[in-house]
C-alpha cells in the first residue's frame, strides 16, 4: 500500500478568514443577536444595534449612517449550517439553515464579538496601532457596508462611523488585506 505525504508546506499560510477569533475564546466577549437587515449579514462586519423597528435587545443591522452605534462584529465560530429549502408536509417551502453564500441569513441568530481579538479585512490598508473606523455607506469600489478602514471619510463624512475609541489594529495590511483587531465595544466611542 502506498501513502501520499505532503511534504512541501507554504511559506505564507492562508491568514484565515473573516471573522476568526484569534486567541482563546475565553478572552472574548460574545453576545448572540438576530440578523433583523433585509439582507444576509457577511461574517466579519460590524452590526449596529437597530434602536427602531426592534422587536427584541437582540436586534442588530448592517449600519447606515454615521450616529449608528456599533453592536459587535459578526464571528463565525463554524457552528452554523448552510441554508436550504424544503418542502413541509403541507407542500410550503421552508428554509432550513442559517447562513447563505452572503453571510448569515434575515432573521436567524448569530454571534458577534463584543470584546477581544478578530481578524477582519480592511478596505485601505492599516498600520500597526491605526485606530477603529467602521463603514456606514459604501462609497466606493472596494467599500463595503460594516466594513473596516483606519481613517475617517472626511470628503463624505456621513459614511463612516468614529470608533476610534473601541478598536486599534495589530497588524499592518495592505488594501483589502486580513488584519488583527482588538475591540472594545462595551466602551463607548
Amino acid at each position: 500500500m502506498s501513502m501520499l505525504l505532503q511534504v512541501d508546506y507554504s511559506v505564507n499560510p492562508p491568514p484565515g478568514y473573516e471573522g476568526d477569533i484569534i486567541g482563546p475564546l475565553e478572552d472574548c466577549d460574545f453576545l448572540p443577536v438576530k440578523n433583523t437587515d433585509s439582507v444576509s449579514i457577511p461574517f466579519g462586519r460590524a452590526v449596529a444595534w437597530r434602536k427602531s423597528g426592534q422587536t427584541s435587545d437582540f436586534d442588530v443591522r448592517l449600519p447606515s449612517a454615521a450616529t449608528d452605534s456599533i453592536a459587535g462584529i459578526v464571528v463565525n465560530l463554524k457552528q452554523y449550517q448552510p441554508a436550504f429549502q424544503v418542502r413541509d408536509i403541507n407542500g410550503q417551502l421552508i428554509t432550513i439553515g442559517q447562513f447563505d453564500a452572503n453571510g448569515i441569513i434575515p432573521g436567524q441568530m448569530l454571534v458577534i464579538l463584543r470584546s477581544g481579538k478578530v481578524r477582519v479585512k480592511v478596505e485601505n490598508g492599516c498600520a500597526v496601532d491605526d485606530r477603529l473606523v467602521v463603514r456606514a455607506v459604501a462609497s466606493g469600489a472596494t467599500h463595503v457596508v460594516g466594513g473596516f478602514t483606519n481613517a475617517l471619510d472626511t470628503a463624505t463624512p456621513s459614511t463612516t462611523i468614529d470608533c476610534r475609541g473601541q478598536g486599534v489594529y495589530l497588524r499592518s495590511a495592505s488594501a483589502l488585506g486580513f488584519t488583527e483587531l482588538v475591540a472594545n465595544f462595551n466602551n463607548r466611542p
